[in-house]
């Protein structure tokens, strides 16, 4: 991974973050109506081995389908804060006057 040098510290670290946000509020009105269409109970169980309760997550049929775009979306936001925890350690390595 080529770092540009000329950069202040944190910048790239904080854009990718940005990044981030945004794909995290694009969704947000397909995720409500999704959630509000109760898609999935949760039950409880009671388990005889442990005396606990176990809880399941019981899938209802759905009227309103998952959105493709969700996987895709979520992938974006991973990677962009999974880069953005790269170049916070190439920045710290620049910090303490160290070369890549």
């Amino acid at each position: 991974m080529t770092v540009p040098t000329n950069l202040p510290l944190l910048s790239g670290s904080r854009i990718k973050i940005e990044r981030a946000k945004r794909h995290i509020h694009e969704p947000t009105a397909e995720f409500t109506t999704f959630v509000e269409s109760k898609p999935y109970a949760l039950l409880p169980e009671h388990n005889p081995r442990t005396r606990l309760h176990d809880f399941r997550l019981k899938y209802r049929r759905q009227q309103i389908p998952t959105p493709a775009a969700w996987g895709g979306i979520l992938g974006d936001i991973i990677d962009n804060l999974r880069c953005a925890y790269d170049l916070l350690a190439c920045d710290l390595v620049r910090a303490n006057g160290e070369q890549l």
